[in-house]
């Protein structure tokens, strides 16, 4: 899948089997000293199943902190589009490293969730990028197991409307169900939290409830 517009993130991690404290989380990004704090906790927690801190990038692969699985960077070739690298960018703070992501993605091994868990992330979008998808679309995949459509679960991102939506796929004759925030504004760093209990699918954005569904 194509991010189709430029993306820069900080960190990424998938909690399989829990379901964690949205909130508690985003507050990792007061300082960087919080941040270290955060990131050392979550590679010691067994229930953890991906952690990417964009610390190790090297040859276009991303390191996962206490796993053996790297994402690597891919891009989709399209007649007229700039060719594009996997580019690592100043992140939050003057110490941090981050990923910028426009026509090109990171893939790793697929891994399997189950009725609970988090997905959460530091962000900063800005635009709809240069790369455009199918039939000129200007939305964007921040994270997909699977097709996020019959399967798996996905988030994504939509202009003008500047929505983070989260979706939950189902075997057809159905399809997903999801549910998206509001506006999230450009050009700022945001925290980002999915998560599922097995009952309610929610999305937080810096600490705040932003959007719910039932599941």
């Amino acid at each position: 899948m194509t991010m189709n517009h430029p993306i820069q993130l900080l960190l990424v991690c998938v909690l399989a089997g829990a379901c964690h404290c949205a909130g508690a989380d985003s507050t990792a990004g007061g300082s960087f000293e919080a941040w270290q704090r955060h990131r050392d906790a979550m590679a010691a927690d067994s229930s953890v199943a991906r952690f990417y801190t964009f610390e190790n990038v090297e040859g276009g692969a991303v390191a996962a902190t206490g796993a053996d699985a790297p994402m690597n960077f891919q891009v989709q070739k399209k007649a007229g589009a700039p060719a594009e690298t996997l580019g690592v960018v100043p992140g939050r703070w003057a110490q941090k490293k981050a990923v910028r992501l426009d026509a090109g993605w990171l893939v790793g091994p697929a891994f399997s969730v189950g009725k609970a868990f988090t997905i959460e992330a530091w962000m900063r979008w800005n635009g709809p990028g240069a790369h455009r998808g199918n039939d000129g679309a200007t939305n964007g995949t921040l994270l997909a197991l699977g097709n996020g459509y019959w399967e798996g679960l996905r988030l994504t991102t939509g202009y003008p409307e500047k929505h983070i939506s989260f979706e939950i796929g189902r075997p057809k004759p159905s399809h997903s169900i999801g549910t998206h925030t509001g506006a999230v504004s450009d050009g700022l760093w945001h925290h980002l939290a999915a998560t599922w209990d097995g009952g309610t699918m929610r999305l937080y954005v810096d600490g705040m409830a932003a959007a719910s569904e039932p599941f």
